[in-house]
């Protein structure tokens, strides 16, 4: 018997199946069928009954799943307290500069110590399906990124989540907005006229024009696409842009100070309902790292209402 079967055995009860499991740990259906087996033989008993709707547990299989989940949590607490588990610390997420902010100044903080160099931190952009694939591989600590806010599409997003094995915790409500400059000629009309911005170009925050648009649920706000668009990849450029052009662009709601700083100009979207939330391993203590991260996080993210 050893720790890796323990863990399979864990992911089919978690996931309901061999192949969601599998998927879960990146390793083959084959692989994990082998390994069970391996064991059944090795305690001489049946834990899962397969059928050709799936398998089920039998009553010592679930009483071995207590177990397995133990063992499991007691190794994943006593890895998380070495040195090197404690000092590391890296967070996935979209561009968003709350999320940069929040993330400088805990390394701000830390520079003030004499031992800045031992701790392994990292800010990292990167896609959703990577995201859940980098955390259950437990290579990154958090996920934080900007999601439905509907019950309903919350339900399914939470479901899905529950196959890698990871939880969502929203931290506030998060509407879209249009930037503009300050300056735009449809800043003099009021109320907003949204349908009029079809009549000038959108700039999309995109590096391949095939993927879809970064913000979830862009797809679905009528005047998105606009007779003409610019893309560019590098975040400030579009800010730039849109100050200094009639261009504008749709992303998440940002702090009134940005407005002033960058001179554009925020309307908030009606009927858009997101929330910023993060992701992460319940199985893995919360380190003291992540701990602070999210108290400054939270101090960003006053300007929006709480979820």
């Amino acid at each position: 018997m050893n720790l890796e079967q323990l863990q399979y055995i864990c992911a089919i009860y978690e996931t309901g199946s061999i192949n969601q499991a599998a998927k879960r740990l990146f390793v083959s259906q084959p692989s994990i069928s082998s390994a069970v087996r391996k064991l059944e033989q090795e305690l001489d008993f049946d834990i899962l009954v397969r059928t050709s709707g799936g398998v089920q547990f039998t009553e010592r299989g679930l009483a071995l799943v207590r177990y397995a989940k133990r063992i499991a949590e007691d190794c994943s607490a006593i890895s998380s307290m070495s040195d090197q588990a404690q000092r590391r610390f890296r967070v996935l997420a979209p561009r968003y500069s709350p999320l940069e902010n929040a993330f400088t100044s805990l390394c701000a903080e830390l520079m003030d110590g004499d031992d800045f160099e031992k701790y392994d931190m990292a800010l990292l952009s990167t896609d959703w399906e990577e995201a859940l694939t980098t955390l259950s591989e437990n290579r990154a600590e958090l996920f934080v990124g900007i999601m439905p806010g509907k019950e309903n599409e919350l339900a399914r997003l939470r479901e899905q989540l529950n196959t890698h094995g990871l939880v969502l915790k929203a931290l506030a409500r998060l509407p879209l907005s249009v930037k503009l400059s300050k300056t735009h000629p449809l800043l003099q009309e009021d109320p907003f006229p949204f349908d009029k911005l079809v009549e000038y170009p959108m700039v999309e925050y995109r590096r391949d024009p095939n993927l879809p648009p970064p913000v979830i649920g862009m797809q679905q706000l009528p005047f998105a696409f606009p007779r003409s668009h610019i893309r560019v990849d590098i975040g400030n450029m579009r800010t730039q842009f849109i100050a200094r052009t009639k261009a504008w662009g749709v992303c998440a709601k940002l702090p009134p100070s940005h407005e002033e700083k960058n001179g554009v100009r925020y309307i908030d979207i009606p009927d858009t309902c997101f929330i910023i939330g993060y992701l992460r391993d319940p199985r893995r203590p919360v380190t003291p790292l992540e701990k602070r991260f999210l108290a400054l996080l939270k101090e960003e993210l006053s300007f929006l209402q709480p979820s």
